[in-house]
């Protein structure tokens, strides 16, 4: 069979080819269109003033698809933009209408300084912070020098001028945790161990007169592992079990002793030339302090009991009992020796927390100050008060008298360190923050600030200061709280004050695994309601609600769910209604902002104003290998209306990201928590060892998921500066409020300012979204 060649005439191939290309197009699936390239589309946008923009693709329903830029600064006037028609992952999009949004803004974040620090400045060398509080104290002529034990990358030892007590001053570098101090008026004498090695207790001197080293004959050199290198130490012990635990010094005599507990032994060393010159056996040798003649009082413990006695410090470095003891004491934990040598002060502590005077040549009781239990029956801070210690913790105090005859006596649990004269009349105080890791405020009465156990009471109207009264410390919750309802990291941050004008918070119970609401009463202090729920993820809301989110698996969904208060029983307890879902993921991704968080880091279900769930992922590249660290979806839905805070390369290693981007380089820790206020979120980053140094960040991003701008310092911003301004150690307890139509951040701090940090955050009605129409 023979076929027949076609042959078609011009026109005919013309319309041939044009119904296969027809036929083509039509059969080609939809999905390959998108994967065309676009034409980059060109858009204008307008500003009246200059400003920071951001701007994004947006979908008709008001998804994100495409980040264009963040935290770029235009003048005023016409701009022009171009869109490639790509998403976040550079991958065409499909043809269609789409809007571009330009958020701009002139937002202005304000740092105001810290609450809970009398210090005479903000930032500077003269600032008190420290890990730790104030252990000891020893007062000669014009100064007062004292330690404040471990203090990680800074000196523990200091003084102040009697006459400018608001200004501290560092003595030497770096060193040792020192926990003990006394001076004879020409040396004076530091006592502690090299934080980081077992043992390496040992005695150093400076010199009174210009704060260096004393070099003695017999002393010996020590290098501490990651500090200074001491020229001449005393009663070096490499033991662990040689902690020194008392530490006094004669005066017109020639010896140094330092008391061994653990070892039951007492060394007398000669203090010119630093000779061990014997080791006294002593059952269990405490607080040591010497008077005026150079007699010893010992604090000796047998039994669980307590004794004070007095001893002659013989020509030989022996000691003879004098034969005096003062029995009518508790729980002995700091001694001071009046200037005429009349008066032994020591601070009792166990169920006394009072300072009792005796008489110091025949031991008898003078008299006492203090109310009997300190915050026991009350958590109202008065200055006739004393905090030594409690339940949970090691009970500490010091005492030290000026030459004047007024007294310096710390008050421990309430963090300052107060100044009487000798009349017992208050006259003014030391006090700053040590390590704290929780703080809250109360969203509904933001002029209540908490600091782990300690209220302040904030006035708005004030430039905050350390002495003008723009904060008072008000309360002190802590005294009764039992170890088991104890969490460093969530003390009263959950504080919120209900509809019925009572004010509540939420406690973990370490025992039985459940959490438990309690009330903040006035009169008895910490009430524990009967409202006790599973520990499920859930978290208690400033609105009263109880809000959670599910475990998060990858694979699997994640859903939030809230319980709305509804009512409160007779004794006041809180009552709520039926748990309901609000928003739903269907299938967690590594790629996904969602995050397991720590409690202290967890944010059930922020919601903002415009009724968008934020999700915060903190975690940082080496650990999860996630893409988008912030996230919304709009409740009842069940996908991400927007992503944004995307991750840098984990080699990255530039500055601190200005545009929002969340830094994955390798550190310690990197992100915080999130926060939310009406349309505004924020989420910090705190990264422990960020180029050897820490970081203190907040970036603040609008409801649509575009940034709007950023607040806070890196280390390496403020290398080899003291209490630099803004920043902050391991500032990740964080709280937003609104007072006045003004917005607050409030975060600890560390170590870095010894109080809890404030900005100020203005100029928000400057916030202006632009809707520009565009197709591809």
């Amino acid at each position: 069979m023979k076929y027949k060649k076609i042959v078609l005439t011009k026109p005919s191939r013309y319309l041939f080819y044009i119904v296969a290309l027809v036929i083509i197009i039509l059969l080609k699936p939809k999905e390959s269109l998108a994967q065309q390239p676009n034409a980059d589309k060109a858009f204008t946008f307008t500003l009246n003033t200059t400003a920071k923009t951001s701007a994004g693709i947006f979908t008709k329903d008001g998804t994100l698809i495409k980040t264009l830029w963040s935290g770029t600064v235009y003048n005023s006037g016409t701009h022009s933009a171009t869109w490639d028609g790509t998403d976040d992952e550079s991958k065409p999009v499909s043809p269609g209408a789409y809007l571009v949004k330009v958020l701009s803004n002139n937002v202005k974040y304000t740092w105001e300084g810290v609450i809970g620090n009398t210090s005479d400045s903000l930032s500077g060398p003269s600032v008190y912070h420290s890990i730790e509080p104030l252990y000891g104290m020893a007062i000669f002529n014009d100064y007062a020098y004292f330690v404040t034990n471990y203090n990680e990358q800074s000196t523990s030892t200091f003084k102040f001028n009697l006459k400018a007590p608001e200004k501290s001053i560092a003595v030497l570098s770096k060193g040792i945790a020192a926990k003990f101090v006394t001076t004879d008026g020409i040396n004076v004498y530091w006592g502690g161990k090299d934080a980081n090695t077992p043992g390496n207790w040992f005695v150093y001197a400076t010199k009174t007169i210009d704060d260096y080293e004393t070099i003695f004959d017999f002393g010996q050199p020590v290098k501490t592992k990651y500090a200074r290198a001491y020229k001449s130490v005393l009663d070096f012990s490499p033991e662990a079990t040689a902690d020194i635990t008392g530490l006094a010094v004669q005066k017109a005599g020639k010896y140094l002793l330092v008391a061994h507990q653990k070892l039951n032994t007492i060394n007398v060393i000669n203090k010119k030339n630093g000779e061990t010159v014997k080791k006294i056996a002593f059952n269990s040798p405490g607080i040591l302090t010497i008077d005026k003649n150079d007699d010893l009082w010992i604090v000796s413990t047998s039994d669980e009991k307590s004794t004070i006695n007095k001893y002659k410090i013989t020509s030989t470095g022996d000691l003879v009992p004098l034969n005096l003891k003062i029995t009518d004491i508790q729980f002995p934990l700091a001694m001071a020796i009046s200037p005429d040598n009349a008066t032994i002060l020591v601070a009792d502590g166990n169920n006394s927390q009072q300072v009792k005077a005796f008489n110091n040549q025949n031991g008898l009781f003078k008299w006492v100050y203090g109310q009997q239990g300190g915050y026991t029956n009350s958590p109202d801070v008065a200055d006739t008060k004393f905090y030594f210690g409690d339940m949970r913790n090691p009970q500490h105090t010091t005492i030290a008298y000026q030459p004047d005859g007024s007294f310096w006596i710390e008050d421990s649990g309430n963090c300052r360190t107060q100044h009487y004269d000798a009349n017992l009349k208050f006259i003014n105080r030391i006090m700053y923050l040590n390590s704290s890791y929780s703080t809250g405020v109360d969203p509904n009465k933001p002029d209540r600030v908490f600091a782990d156990y300690l209220e302040f009471k904030v006035d708005y109207t004030k430039t905050l200061k350390g002495n003008n009264n723009s904060w008072t410390l008000i309360k002190n919750w802590g005294y009764n709280i039992p170890p088991k309802l104890d969490s460093r990291y969530i003390r009263l941050h959950f504080v919120t004050t209900l509809k019925n004008g009572r004010t509540y918070t939420q406690f973990y119970n370490n025992e039985t695994t459940k959490w438990i609401i309690g009330e903040l009463t006035y009169d008895k202090g910490i009430r524990l309601t009967n409202a006790i729920f599973d520990n499920n993820k859930t978290q208690f809301y400033p609105d009263g609600s109880l809000r959670r989110k599910t475990v998060i698996k990858l694979g699997q969904s994640v859903t939030w769910s809230i319980r709305p208060l509804i009512s409160f029983d007779a004794n006041n307890d809180p009552i709520w209604g039926a748990e309901k879902t609000i928003a739903t993921y269907p299938s967690a991704t590594s790629t996904d902002p969602l995050k397991d968080a720590n409690f202290n880091l967890y944010h059930a279900a922020d919601i903002t104003s415009s009724n968008i769930l934020v999700s915060y992922d903190n975690v940082r590249a080496d650990l999860v290998n996630t893409t988008w660290h912030l996230g919304g979806i709009r409740l009842g839905d069940h996908k991400w209306l927007w992503k944004t805070a995307k991750a840098t390369s984990s080699d990255y290693k530039g500055a601190y990201p200005p545009d929002g981007m969340y830094d994955y380089r390798k550190l310690s820790y990197g992100g915080s928590i999130s926060l939310v206020m009406d349309k505004n979120i924020f989420w910090g980053y705190y990264g422990e060892g960020w180029n050897g140094g820490e970081v203190n960040k907040w970036n603040h991003v609008y409801d649509d998921g575009l940034f709007i701008g950023q607040l806070g310092v890196a280390g390496k911003e403020i290398k080899n500066t003291e209490a630099p301004p803004m920043m902050a150690g391991n500032a990740f307890s964080a709280v937003l409020v609104k007072t006045k139509g003004v917005l607050y951040l409030y975060h600890n701090d560390e170590s870095q300012h010894g109080g809890i940090h404030r900005w100020k955050i203005t100029n928000l009605n400057t916030i202006q979204e632009q809707s520009i129409p565009i197709r591809l």
